[in-house]
């Protein structure tokens, strides 16, 4: 399994920026997780906190897109969008709704 870093270093590779088209600024170099996210695994053993570190659940973004815009409601809704596109329908499905939390969430939670 990819450590943090590993996981950040290969998106960087593959994806270049996940900025959202409304604000592309420069040069992506921060990792953000955008469904499941650190406060949510506060506590939790290290093996249940790599499931934050997924490939479905990070965004490269760049420093100011990070800060605008990575906790709204409208990049969410987009980046699911992307996502979807990337590893389909029922990877996310299965992601969102399955983590190894007291929290469940629903895909709908991030679609339109």
């Amino acid at each position: 399994m990819e450590t943090r870093l590993e996981l950040k270093a290969r998106l960087l590779r593959e994806r270049l920026t996940d900025d959202p088209p409304w604000a592309t600024y420069g040069r992506a170099t921060d990792m953000h997780e955008f469904i499941y996210a650190k406060r949510h695994f506060r506590g939790l053993s290290a093996k249940k906190k790599r499931y934050m570190d997924s490939e479905l659940n990070c965004a490269i973004l760049s420093p100011e897109a990070h800060q605008q815009w990575g906790d709204t409601k409208r990049f969410r809704l987009w980046f699911m969008q992307l996502q979807i596109e990337r590893y389909g329908y029922d990877a996310m499905r299965e992601y969102v709704e399955n983590p190894p939390l007291k929290i469940k969430r629903r895909i709908e939670e991030f679609l339109p």
